[in-house]
């Protein structure tokens, strides 16, 4: 191998017997310590929401209006995935009288920056913002509302079905005081 690599094997056993680099060092840190803080929170945070079943996960997404702080639009599935948040923003839309200039801001994850959340945007003549990296304070919002929603209802019940838990947390979205 270490011919066929043009290397020498004084070289590739000086390198394999290397310490990690100081920014596999701090990366090692940081995934510590997110988990700890995902462990500790119960699986309350996360960019990802999901509610545990029997059956399997059941992924909801929700659209909160930042001026009304209320929930206008949600969905669910069985995975996370752009069809998700493209139903979620979809039913916003068809639900609520969205303000002609209305904004949905969201992070910079591949199915929010995906061609096919793009197209839905423009085609609901929604207007898109997304977070800078490694800015966590424009979605405390959501992730304020999902752990409220884990800690008060979900944590409490066991759900056989992911069709249990979506009829249990519709039910509950329903609920929610608007403005």
């Amino acid at each position: 191998m270490c011919s066929w690599l043009r290397v020498s094997r004084s070289g590739f056993y000086e390198w394999r017997g290397r310490s990690e680099s100081a920014t596999a060092q701090r990366r090692e840190v940081l995934k510590r310590a997110v988990t700890i803080s995902f462990e500790e929170s119960d699986g309350t945070y996360g960019d990802i929401t999901y509610i545990q079943t029997w059956q399997e996960w059941l992924y909801p997404a929700a659209v909160i209006d930042c001026h009304a702080k209320a929930v206008i639009g949600w969905a669910m599935e069985d995975n996370y995935k752009t069809p998700l948040i493209t139903a979620d923003i979809t039913m916003t839309a068809r639900n609520s009288a969205l303000d002609p200039d209305a904004i949905f801001h969201t992070d910079r994850g591949s199915k929010c920056t995906s061609r096919t959340f793009a197209e839905a945007l423009r085609k609901l003549k929604i207007r898109h913002s997304v977070g800078r990296t490694g800015i966590c304070y424009d979605n405390a919002m959501a992730e304020s509302f999902f752990a409220a929603l884990k800690n008060e209802r979900v944590h409490r019940t066991e759900y056989p079905t992911r069709e249990h838990a979506r009829r249990y947390i519709a039910r509950v979205n329903r609920s929610v005081p608007r403005g």
